[in-house]
């Protein structure tokens, strides 16, 4: 499986960033985190680390972030372009137990991280494990398989001409291949697609608080939640 990590970091980048509604999506994730100067926090499934650059550009003070990946391609673009004392980048299967200790961690989040695994709910379970007591989950997560992909699609050639759309298809045709494929393996049961209502349960089962509010981001195709560990 990290295979496919590792062929999707060549472009990832090159993809993802000139997405507005996925810069929208990070601006997003680090309003709802509301980092604070002591915070350590725990990026799971940290890919190249945007999350990181964009708290970094920001000027947001914290006290350590941790990322990991089950890709070495993409731990090797994160640290690459992502250059501060406070933050660490590992390679770490987030399906196994997290490299923390319990009850250590301010906040964790998992930006289209939760969907990859093979049991969500052990590895919320995990999140909580080394969250402290009423620290805060941060996901935003796929929820909509059957029209994701078309959701999509409309919201990267909105407004662009004929010439741009095929310019844009050209350069983005190997993001559009893989995800392609992750839709494909999904209605296999490899990915999970979450709705709110599967969410909410997961989340009580698991122990953590219900959201006040879903809130529907990137193009209307996940669903972005703060929780807190009860």
């Amino acid at each position: 499986m990290s295979l496919l990590w590792d062929i999707y970091a060549l472009t990832y980048d090159s993809g993802v960033n000139s997405f507005h509604i996925y810069d929208e999506l990070l601006n997003k994730i680090v309003q709802k985190l509301d980092i604070k100067e002591n915070d350590v926090i725990v990026d799971s499934g940290c890919g190249t680390g945007n999350l990181e650059r964009k708290i970094l550009k920001k000027n947001i003070k914290f006290k350590k972030i941790f990322g990991f990946d089950i890709s070495s391609s993409m731990l090797k673009r994160a640290s690459g372009k992502v250059r501060s004392n406070k933050i660490e980048f590992l390679k770490h299967d987030a399906n196994k137990k997290f490299p923390f200790e319990s009850n250590s961690v301010d906040k964790v989040v998992m930006v289209h991280t939760l969907y990859a695994m093979k049991s969500p709910e052990a590895t919320l379970q995990e999140a909580k494990r080394i969250l402290k007591k009423d620290g805060a989950l941060v996901v935003a997560n796929p929820y909509d398989k059957k029209n994701g992909m078309e959701k999509m699609k409309k919201a990267v050639f909105q407004g662009l001409s004929v010439f741009q759309k095929f310019q844009t298809y050209i350069l983005k045709m190997p993001i559009i291949i893989i995800n392609s494929l992750i839709a494909k393996f999904a209605f296999g049961g490899r990915y999970h697609f979450i709705s709110e209502q599967k969410m909410s349960e997961l989340l009580k089962k698991t122990g953590f608080t219900i959201p006040v509010e879903y809130e529907q981001a990137y193009a209307d195709t996940d669903i972005l939640f703060i929780t807190y560990k009860m």
